[in-house]
């Protein structure tokens, strides 16, 4: 509930492209207090432990640094991931608890941007670059369990979901004010905004039909180029 920042919303065709958005890579602003480990692993949950500890800005810089590249996560039990038909949430409200499998994750980039204190509490705040069903929230309940003194997510924000990011993005009360304004081309992004950095091709008349039908296509290999193996952008004639 406390989590911010950019959420792509499809609507009409753009729906077809949903699961690959969810797919994409995520990039996050996150904020992590230490001493203490919670039920929800933010500071929305119940505070389960607490620690005693020293602080060591080094060893926490050293420890962030470690988690990047692939590591196996375990999912939390306040997450929408289904056992037996039933959301992880709705048991853990009910105060079960189950074995959950890890999961192998890639932490592309992570960077210590900041750290802080306020009397005996020490926070800090790390920008995640990341695959799909990583959580961000676990990655926080992880650093503090490496560096021996618990932890758990104090703010999170999401800065880019694949290509979109928070500069293409509106929130939802200027959204409602342009579609009362009749004005919904400001803020709604062209299709074709998913797949700006792919190569494209344009086919001929004739190969119209086969190509809004899916049905294969066939180029010679001078025309394939280096693009052969890769994800290509493919256009109608008329460039739809």
């Amino acid at each position: 509930p406390d989590a911010t920042g950019v959420l792509p919303v499809c609507v009409g065709k753009a729906t077809k492209v949903a699961q690959m958005i969810m797919g994409s890579d995520k990039e996050y602003v996150a904020e992590l207090t230490f001493g203490s480990e919670t039920d929800t692993q933010d500071a929305s949950g119940q505070v389960l432990k607490t620690y005693e500890y020293t602080y060591d800005a080094a060893r926490v810089a050293e420890v962030v640094a470690s988690f990047q590249g692939e590591y196996d996560q375990v999912p939390p039990m306040y997450s929408a991931l289904k056992v037996g038909g039933m959301k992880l949430y709705e048991l853990a409200r009910e105060g079960v608890e189950v074995e959950r499998q890890a999961r192998r994750i890639r932490i592309e980039e992570i960077e210590l941007l900041e750290q802080s204190a306020e009397g005996n509490t020490h926070s800090i705040k790390i920008r995640v670059c990341c695959s799909k069903g990583t959580y961000i929230r676990t990655l926080c309940e992880d650093i503090g369990k490496k560096l021996g003194y618990g932890a758990h997510m104090t703010a999170l924000e999401r800065t880019r979901t694949g290509p979109y990011t928070l500069k293409n993005s509106y929130k939802i009360d200027e959204i409602r004010t342009m579609m009362r304004a009749g004005e919904p081309e400001k803020f709604l992004q062209d299709l074709s905004s998913l797949f700006e950095d792919l190569p494209c091709k344009q086919v001929i008349p004739e190969e119209d039909a086969m190509l809004r039908n899916g049905n294969y296509l066939t180029y010679p290999a001078s025309e394939i180029g280096n693009t052969l193996g890769q994800e290509v952008r493919m256009y109608t004639s008329d460039g739809e």
